[in-house]
């Protein structure tokens, strides 16, 4: 799928393959004068559900969905149209049949878009095949400790031969 504003930013995000069976982790959210982000859901089921979306600050909101209904919200609109720049990610509970996206991108004239699936699956290892800091491209990359522990998280990069350059050891509490 392909999300655009002509002339402002554009992001492509790929089509969800499974439908979700447990909570979905929301793992990076930005919400204030500069940015937004867009939550996109979908029950696939036949029955209504009843989602409770919990941000890492302890705010809660209750969403219904009918069977088959979409609902696209942003933070903001979630909580009365007011930005929220203390709510860093969430998770989104009791999502069994749901499935979702998440863009963000800048409300200025930034011209930053981008997005992800959200998924109710965690991994042990994520690998970022390109992270690009010359000729005037930046990377950002999200990681989402979703267990009950603090994680202790290792990045390691390479060169474009394959060298190991350099490792950097960072923990992480929850959700972070």
């Amino acid at each position: 799928m392909k999300f655009y504003r002509e002339s402002i930013y554009r992001v492509a995000i790929p089509a969800s393959k499974t439908v979700n069976r447990g909570d979905i982790y929301v793992p990076h959210i930005a919400s204030d004068d500069d940015w937004f982000t867009g939550l996109s859901l979908v029950n696939v089921t036949a029955g209504p559900r009843t989602i409770f979306f919990e941000a890492d600050n302890g705010l809660t909101k209750f969403l219904e969905l009918a069977p088959g209904e979409h609902k696209a919200l942003t933070i903001r609109s979630l909580f009365d149209n007011q930005p929220q720049p203390g709510i860093q990610s969430a998770i989104i509970r009791n999502s069994a049949g749901i499935i979702g996206l998440e863009l963000f991108g800048s409300s200025g004239d930034g011209k930053q878009l981008s997005g992800i699936l959200l998924r109710d699956r965690s991994a042990q290892e994520i690998f970022y095949p390109h992270l690009a800091t010359t000729d005037g491209w930046r990377t950002g990359a999200v990681a989402f400790n979703c267990a009950p522990e603090t994680a202790n998280l290792g990045f390691t990069t390479f060169s474009a031969g394959g060298a190991q350059l350099s490792t950097v050891n960072v923990k992480s509490g929850r959700p972070q």
